[in-house]
């Protein structure tokens, strides 16, 4: 279901999220959006990311904005073609892997578990960053990860999706 984020009397607010997950382990990182439909997304953020996120939000209009997510610093490394980090909009951190070696996107996994979130992220080359399938998962995320590379088109994506009993 889309969001209803095209009104132009709606309003976008960097708000406080003292309860976000990834503010656990960094007090900076406990900044929200409120969105127009009075539900908070992308818990997590600092204040900074969160404003640029907000900056962007004319790229979320006729998106699902549950399937967006807002780009993050985290002072991690990573490994060669990974990153970059992001926050889906339940405040899970998420890292794009690795190109698809078949369809355009990145394979991309948020975790700790026991449950991950796995899937093909969009918005490497057309922001904003969102989840064209995912599913989570749990100890069996190794083979859903092997299968969705071997997905070759739309359809196979599609019947990866059901599979797993993602969305």
């Amino acid at each position: 279901m889309i969001a209803p984020m095209d009104d132009p009397a709606a309003t976008w607010q960097i708000t406080p999220a003292p309860d976000a997950p990834a503010g656990a382990s960094d007090v900076t990182r406990r900044w929200a959006i409120l969105c127009p439909d009075g539900r908070q997304r992308w818990p997590g953020l600092t204040r900074g990311e969160a404003a640029d996120h907000l900056a962007g939000h004319a790229a979320f209009a006729g998106r699902d904005i549950d399937r967006v997510l807002a780009p993050a610093q985290l002072p991690a490394v990573l490994s060669d073609g990974a990153g970059p980090h992001l926050v889906d909009a339940r405040g899970e951190i998420v890292i794009a892997i690795a190109d698809h070696p078949l369809l355009p996107g990145a394979v991309g996994m948020g975790g700790p578990g026991p449950e991950y979130t796995v899937g093909l992220l969009l918005g490497r080359s057309d922001l904003p960053w969102r989840w064209r399938v995912r599913a989570r998962l749990g100890d069996d995320r190794i083979a859903a990860l092997t299968e969705l590379d071997q997905a070759a088109s739309d359809v196979e994506l599609d019947a990866w999706r059901d599979q797993w009993g993602g969305s």
